[in-house]
């Protein structure tokens, strides 16, 4: 399992640096590591909050929305 989570974050990492290289920026491969890995953890910790009812799927959307913007600004902005 530990290996197709590495998979997926290397594939998500790929579409980012396509992307940015489609809209002419540049960026450290690992800049963009980091906010793949950085995003994951995330999506996993609030997917479990929501799973014991820590709070609200609607809570988790949002500051998971919040904090999406505020990374891919600081990184990519």
């Amino acid at each position: 399992m530990g290996n197709l989570i590495s998979e997926l974050q290397d594939e998500w990492a790929d579409i980012l640096i396509q992307g940015l290289q489609l809209s002419g920026r540049t960026l450290e491969r690992s800049d963009v590591h980091l906010c793949v890995d950085i995003s994951a953890a995330q999506v996993h910790e609030l997917i479990l909050g929501c799973h014991e009812q820590r709070y609200t799927r609607e809570q988790a959307i949002c500051i998971l929305s919040r904090n999406f913007d505020a990374l891919f600004i600081s990184l990519f902005g």
